[in-house]
């Protein structure tokens, strides 16, 4: 049994079966087999790299920072 809060004040159950969503879920790990391998190209892999290095948020944050406007004083 899982309760959660609901948008007017009220808490909502969902009730389920343990022994089911066990079983369920070790089903699926069974059939994980069918998922992508990874590129074995070398040019692939360098590729994909390139994709993923473009999606740091950390990368234009210093731009956005609020800085002091004088000197802090110890």
């Amino acid at each position: 049994m899982m309760k959660y809060p609901l948008d007017d004040g009220m808490v909502g159950v969902v009730r389920g079966y343990q022994a089911i969503a066990r079983n369920c879920y070790q089903a699926s790990l069974r059939t994980g087999s069918s998922r992508t391998s990874p590129p074995k190209n070398s040019a692939d892999q360098v590729n994909m790299a390139e994709d993923f290095a473009d999606l740091d948020p950390r990368e234009n944050f210093q731009e956005g920072r609020v800085s002091p406007i004088e000197e802090l004083k110890q």
